[in-house]
């Protein structure tokens, strides 16, 4: 009962300023909600009824809460690019944080029509170029299959040209680009994989 009386209130007013969130504009039909989740992973479908058009999805912990991973999924058009904004919570250190896009490995799940030749971009909120990737290996050597494994991220096939990068973020606002480096369409998976 709590989760949707919350969610109730939430759908009354905009979300609070200290969560980074921009407001809404009243009568538009900007979808909101409020909800209390136990540890675990879940899902968020974002979509609309024509299936075309650009969509904006937003996550906020409140409180205590934290991500360990924020994934999407995302279906690139021919020559296009999926951003992924984010936000390192407040405070004065840095926080080692795993960037990956996986293109060529979602094969092992079933997937097809994947981008063969994903490319990572992490920029900051200056619109610095932090680190580039196209071939997770380069990036993260021998060493990239206990990183995952520790991060709890599932596997790259080996030899793959999926993108991976380590970097070390303080607190402030990020993005993550990936495009195909051939410009061809198809599926990735972005993720963001970040410690306790």
């Amino acid at each position: 009962m709590d989760a949707i009386v919350r969610m109730l209130l939430l759908l009354q007013t905009n979300p609070p300023r200290a969560w980074g969130a921009f407001p809404l504009q009243a009568g538009t039909l900007e979808a909101r909600r409020l909800v209390s989740l136990e540890p675990g992973a879940y899902v968020l479908i974002v979509s609309a009824p024509s299936g075309a058009g650009v969509v904006l999805g937003e996550v906020y912990p409140v409180g205590e809460s934290i991500f360990r991973n924020v994934s999407v999924l995302s279906q690139l058009a021919s020559g296009s690019v999926t951003t992924v904004g984010f936000r390192m919570s407040e405070g004065t250190n840095g926080r080692d944080v795993l960037l990956r896009v996986a293109g060529p490995s979602l094969g092992q799940f079933a997937i097809k029509d994947v981008v063969s030749d994903p490319q990572l971009d992490l920029w900051d909120n200056s619109q610095r170029l932090i680190g580039r990737n196209t071939g997770y290996s380069s990036a993260l050597g021998m060493s990239a299959v206990s990183t995952f494994s520790a991060y709890g991220a599932f596997p790259f096939l080996p030899g793959a040209n999926d993108a991976a990068l380590m970097a070390q973020l303080y607190p402030g606002n990020y993005t993550a680009q990936v495009r195909s480096v051939t410009g061809r369409p198809g599926t990735v998976v972005v993720e963001i994989y970040s410690p306790d």
